[in-house]
């Protein structure tokens, strides 16, 4: 029915809208008050009622607001959170459609694949590669995924200062103070300065350069110290040999300035034990 959809619709966008607690809370005693009547309704009205004892909690919040929509009567909710190993094997691609359908558009599902019982996607990855967009001459195509540096910078330069990254050594400079990391060593395998032409907008006098590094591990905003520092490098403020020097001296206060985070982005994971979306034996 007409009206069941559109409990559905809105009991969805209450889930993705959870980082709110007070807001979703709002959001639930309105739609049980709407839908007295409906599952979903009074499956919201039970989740009002046992939320006073997890306000402080608010991934208990969360879970318990994924168990009514598990049988709320709403059978694509309830397909949703089906995590069967076999069901989402069984059809994948129509999984990753259904999935994707709901999302907000920030997230997207490209694949689903199996990987062991034990597998854990933070603790088990070897390798993550970062990349950070920056652009020379103003251009508002890249406002929201680059940082628009106006100098000059001398690519050269930075990527001179990058080889010295190279390795494995201790980033304590490049890492934000009290961070809390149990070490400070990270394994870099590839730091290096590209230019690059944009998909959307690009001038052929302007400068479009990406950042690509990958390493075992990262610390807490270490790339985003590593690019200010090497801009530093490109702007020549400091010579590529100062990279060396800061490594040593251990010290944050002694780097550059870090850059805005929003032109960083996570670009690959990689695992032992996966090759091309399939599981190694």
């Amino acid at each position: 029915p007409e009206s069941r959809l559109a409990v559905q619709k809105q009991v969805r966008q209450l889930f993705l809208d959870m980082s709110s607690i007070t807001e979703a809370l709002k959001g639930a005693r309105l739609l049980a008050e709407k839908y007295p009547d409906s599952p979903a309704g009074k499956a919201l009205k039970s989740f009002i009622e046992a939320a006073p004892g997890k306000i402080n909690d608010p991934q208990a919040l969360r879970e318990e607001l994924a168990n009514w929509l598990l049988f709320a009567d709403l059978p694509d909710c309830r397909q949703l959170f089906d995590t069967s190993r076999d069901k989402l094997l069984a059809d994948s691609g129509k999984m990753v459609y259904k999935m994707n359908a709901i999302l907000p558009y920030g997230i997207s599902v490209n694949s689903i694949f199996p990987v062991h019982d034990d597998a854990h996607a933070r603790f088990d990855a070897t390798h993550r590669t970062y990349k950070y967009y920056i652009h020379c001459t103003k251009d508002p195509f890249c406002e929201s995924y680059s940082y628009f540096c106006k100098f000059d910078l001398d690519t050269e330069a930075m990527n001179r200062g990058a080889r010295y990254l190279l390795g494995k050594k201790d980033f304590s400079s490049f890492e934000k103070l009290h961070g809390g990391n149990a070490t400070s060593i990270c394994e870099v395998t590839e730091a290096k300065w590209e230019e690059y032409i944009p998909v959307v907008g690009g001038s052929d006098s302007a400068k479009y350069l990406v950042f690509t590094i990958t390493a075992n591990r990262f610390l807490r905003n270490m790339v985003r110290a590593i690019v200010g520092s090497l801009v530093e490098i490109g702007r020549g403020r400091k010579d590529p040999e100062w990279i060396e020097e800061l490594l040593s001296e251990k010290n944050r206060c002694a780097a550059g300035q870090s850059v805005p985070g929003h032109a960083l982005f996570l670009t690959e994971v990689r695992y032992p034990y996966i090759e091309n979306n399939k599981i190694n034996k």
